[in-house]
């Protein structure tokens, strides 16, 4: 109940649209940010000092060192946060090898906790503008998630992963100027956003990642049909 509270409040802060917006109330918002990044923190130091957690604990510091890592990255710490995604990724390879995580349930749940983290490091350093470093998490988060489309391929969490990690590569493959990589990949997370339609239509948060998906193969169709991009990209 309190770790809920504690979230609901650093989710009013983080999306209080006068928050955000007024730039004389910036240190107001950190100032409140830092109530829940305390509580986070403070969380965090007892769990990692068990001495033998249960897959429910290690499920508890997960959240909590998501929670951290999601703090630092709106407070500007993105070093910090990216730091606290990777040790998410180690808390999933703890989890993995745990004596209790022997049935499919515990290692879809930590398989997905990998994607996430991936993702999360992903966008995180997107706003690094190392365009390299972004393509190579979005990658990993895709490679994660296809490990584990492999055993269910109609796992919509899973899809919606999947099609957000191939956007996230052809966007920075646009902005590295490998159209047509880009191309493929917008095409392949249109695919993935056509199938979660299907399956999900009165979903309109998926429609639209579909349409965007769409727009941005179509416009890179153009690009490579253009004369002037053939013939400068073969000088």
């Amino acid at each position: 109940m309190l770790f809920r509270s504690v979230d609901e409040f650093r989710k009013a802060v983080e999306s209080s649209r006068a928050l955000v917006q007024s730039p004389e109330l910036n240190d107001l918002r950190k100032e409140l940010l830092r109530r829940p990044l305390e509580f986070y923190r403070q969380l965090r130091t007892e769990l990692v000092s068990l001495p033998n957690p249960s897959l429910e604990n290690l499920r508890s510091l997960r959240d909590a060192t998501s929670q951290l890592a999601q703090l630092h990255t709106e407070l500007g710490d993105l070093a910090e946060a990216i730091q606290l995604h990777e040790q998410v990724l180690e808390l999933s390879a703890q989890a993995l090898a745990h004596p209790e995580a022997h049935d499919d349930r515990q290692r879809r749940y930590w398989g997905k906790a990998r994607v996430v983290a991936h993702l999360a490091i992903a966008t995180t350093v997107a706003r690094m503008n190392d365009k390299s470093r972004e393509f190579r998490a979005y990658e990993q988060a895709w490679q994660a998630a296809e490990s584990l489309a492999e055993e269910d391929p109609e796992d919509q969490e899973l899809n919606v992963a999947r099609a957000s990690a191939l956007t996230g590569m052809a966007s920075t493959l646009q902005a590295l100027k490998r159209w047509p990589e880009a191309k493929a990949r917008f095409a392949q997370a249109a695919e993935l956003h056509r199938g979660n339609v299907a399956r999900n239509p009165e979903d309109p948060e998926i429609r639209r990642n579909l349409a965007k998906s769409q727009v941005r193969s179509e416009e890179h169709t153009s690009e490579l049909q253009s004369p002037c991009n053939l013939v400068c990209r073969l000088l």
